[in-house]
């Protein structure tokens, strides 16, 4: 992850708008998203997780979709790929790597985002339901 440390800081809201970003279930990965929307994949320390309104896996994964802001379109069509990409937030402790992967693995931009913002993202957003 050495090659993504300098990146610069973002505002999350820019690019995963919160109020089209939901959570789904583990059990609900292989159910396609929306026609505009894009797979979020989070990976949380503990004591990150620990700080959420809402108790998380004991792997500290979370998973979800949103509908792309302009900005975070911008970013797949640079890619040049037919199949939606995805974005992976990564918590490094005192920031979290916001990280839009290509289908192909090929593309990639990476940008910072504080844990303040992914926090509020997280315990605003609609939750799936076991």
């Amino acid at each position: 992850m050495e090659k993504y440390g300098n990146a610069k800081f973002a505002d999350l809201e820019t690019y995963i708008p919160s109020q089209f970003f939901r959570l789904i279930l583990p059990s609900q990965l292989d159910t396609p998203c929306g026609y505009s929307e894009y797979r979020v994949e989070i990976e949380l320390l503990a004591d990150f997780a620990e700080s959420l309104n809402f108790s998380t896996p004991w792997d500290r994964r979370l998973y979800g979709f949103f509908h792309g802001s302009a900005e975070s379109r911008a970013i797949f069509d640079g890619f040049n790929e037919k199949e939606k990409g995805k974005v992976c937030l990564y918590d490094w402790g005192d920031k979290i790597l916001l990280l839009f992967v290509g289908r192909s693995q090929r593309g990639e931009k990476a940008f910072f985002c504080t844990r303040g913002e992914l926090k509020l993202l997280l315990e605003q957003a609609p939750r799936g339901r076991e």
